[in-house]
């Protein structure tokens, strides 16, 4: 078994006291076609996430497995390896081939997975169960078959994050949930350069940069912008890619604060039907789906399920999943390549 490689950067005095950063970083590089691409995503991540972390004064952690076909035992290990508390920060980043699940909008990875099961949804699953205060759990691949398209190299764009202002803060010390986000949605492919990396990586540190250099946003403005920014280098090149978010805890507030549900992670078993489950749970069929952005009702032995026990937020309504898509979307990006 390779080893998970594990980088901490350790600093004086902290803004955020108490509060660590946490990288975990999945990227498969089997694949010639794309393996300058998926290199440069990585690095790119690790570099403007460790500037952000530097910025605001907290330690940075990263994890990572950078590997040829990685298998799901290791990207287990990788994911459960990780400790935080309750008050840190978790970003988990997946780079490599993917493809449609068929049973949720979130893409499955392509890597060394007889069973099947390795996807953005499992993993976020893993992570959710430690509690962390806000995981961002992100997946640069495609969403419908084992294909990138690399196009022309365009110049690596490198951001360099200033000292942290009040926004950098905000976003980072002050926000609460569980964002899931995917660089495209179901029944679409994603686009990679050697010397960009992933269209959707690339356009997310951008906006990183902007909020470093004094732009307001919350994390449903950042990742929107996310979005509309790489549908539109797509477009440029006749291509079609829509990326997609969703707050699984409950909806977005305008500050970008979260009620936190309690919830636990159920692995379906033989025999389990979504109805069956949530008469156990005393949940709604449609609660379950929302929860864990099911497309139908079909359900496999071995998956996992997000459950929540208290799925009401401050003012009262009930927490749901809703899958966001960029503002241009109809008008700019339906229709066959």
């Amino acid at each position: 078994m390779r080893t998970v490689l594990i980088l901490i950067f350790g600093l004086g005095a902290f803004v955020g006291k108490g509060q660590v950063l946490h990288l975990i970083l999945l990227a498969d590089t089997a694949d010639a076609a794309i393996r300058p691409a998926v290199k440069v995503n990585v690095e790119r991540m690790q570099k403007q996430l460790g500037g952000i972390a530097e910025s605001l004064e907290i330690p940075l952690k990263v994890s990572k497995v950078v590997a040829a076909s990685p298998s799901l035992e290791e990207a287990e290990d990788l994911v459960r390896g990780v400790n935080c508390g309750t008050d840190d920060i978790v970003i988990f980043h997946y780079s490599g081939h993917g493809a449609s699940s068929g049973f949720s909008h979130w893409p499955r990875f392509l890597i060394n997975d007889p069973e099947k099961k390795a996807g953005l949804m499992y993993f976020n699953a893993i992570i959710k169960q430690k509690n962390p205060r806000l995981l961002i759990s992100m997946a640069d691949c495609c969403n419908i078959g084992p294909r990138f398209i690399p196009k022309s190299p365009r110049r690596q764009e490198r951001f360099q994050i200033s000292a942290a202002g009040e926004e950098l803060k905000q976003l980072f010390l002050e926000s609460e949930g569980n964002l899931i986000c995917s660089s495209s949605k179901s029944g679409e492919y994603a686009y990679y350069e050697d010397d960009l990396g992933g269209y959707y990586t690339a356009a997310f540190c951008w906006s990183l940069f902007k909020v470093s250099q004094g732009k307001r946003m919350t994390w449903d403005d950042l990742m929107t912008e996310v979005n509309e920014v790489t549908s539109k280098m797509t477009l440029e090149v006749n291509r079609r890619q829509n990326p997609q978010f969703a707050w699984l805890s409950s909806e977005a507030s305008s500050t970008a604060s979260f009620a936190m549900a309690q919830t636990r992670v159920y692995e379906v078993k033989d025999g389990d039907t979504l109805w069956k489950i949530a008469q156990v749970n005393q949940v709604s069929v449609e609660n379950l789906k929302s929860w864990n952005s099911l497309t139908s009702s079909i359900i496999r032995p071995g998956q996992p399920l997000l459950i929540w026990t208290q799925s009401t937020s401050e003012n009262g309504s009930t927490g749901s999943t809703e899958v966001r898509r960029p503002k241009s979307e109809k008008s700019s990006c339906e229709g066959d390549i």
